[in-house]
């Protein structure tokens, strides 16, 4: 039986234009790779090189075989990479959301359940969420628009909601619920990669927002300034638990979003661990 490495050889035998010059690059004797051609000829019933004294050269038919095993080499090569892409994909999860603690919670869930596996997680706009799932890129998403598509598993995963977090002596921190002109001309701190409630808190027009992309920032701000913090029902936030603070739900209905777990048909078996 013809093996890939006697192909190889007759390539290297094609392109070197000679047996010691391809003897000398893949690291055999003359003699070696002198009988593994025999064997090849052999193997396929036909004679693929002009014999001359002292010389060898491919013929008509050799020189197509060659051009052939390239392309058959170079097949055999794509085989191998997308079997290793396709190794690489069961052992990777790949994970997508608007938002970053539902995605955090996926995340811990899933090495939680699977901890040998490899999780990548990204943050998308929710309109990039659906496409990269349809096409492979992701095998896990979580968006707050239920998907009603054949071929992709849908379900309410969980819901997460606004919350104002303060210290004590903040003049808010006595209410036993917020009201929405307490928010007109309130300045608070927020993280800047709250990704689709960035886009959902154009309605408190009047809430005045500093933003940080470095929590520790964040934290010492919070501590230093007494400004009240936007967080959320899922958010750890860097003050989180501290003596001396309280949290306080946002009053809007746009303050609270539902988040749903897709994904394709084929993952049916991990969607189901979490939904």
């Amino acid at each position: 039986m013809i093996d890939f490495q006697q192909l190889l050889q007759f390539v290297t035998v094609a392109e070197t234009g000679s047996l010691s010059a391809a003897a000398e690059q893949l690291h055999l004797s003359q003699p070696a790779l002198s009988r593994s051609m025999q064997r090849l000829e052999a193997e396929l019933g036909l004679t693929l090189f002009v014999r001359r004294r002292n010389r060898i050269a491919l013929g008509e038919l050799g020189l197509y075989a060659a051009e052939s095993a390239r392309e058959l080499l170079r097949e055999a090569q794509r085989y191998v990479e997308d079997l290793r892409d396709y190794a690489e994909r069961l052992s990777t999860i790949r994970i997508c959301a608007s938002s970053p603690s539902p995605l955090w919670r996926l995340s811990a869930q899933i090495h939680e359940r699977f901890p040998n596996s490899i999780i990548a997680k990204e943050q998308q706009e929710t309109e990039l969420l659906l496409p990269g799932l349809r096409e492979g890129r992701f095998r896990l998403i979580l968006t707050h628009v239920p998907v009603e598509e054949k071929g992709i598993l849908c379900g309410k995963y969980l819901e997460e909601r606004l919350l104002l977090e303060m210290p004590t002596s903040h003049p808010l921190a006595g209410k036993s619920a917020l009201e929405e002109q307490d928010l007109n001309g309130l300045t608070v701190l927020a993280y800047r990669h709250m990704g689709i409630w960035r886009d959902r808190l154009s309605w408190l027009e009047g809430l005045h927002r500093i933003e940080q992309e470095d929590l520790d920032v964040l934290e010492d701000l919070a501590l230093s300034t007494g400004l009240p913090l936007l967080t959320s029902s899922l958010f750890s936030s860097p003050t989180a638990g501290r003596a001396g603070r309280v949290s306080l739900p946002i009053p809007s209905r746009e303050a609270v979003l539902t988040f749903y777990l897709c994904a394709r048909d084929c993952d049916r078996e991990l969607y189901e661990k979490f939904c």
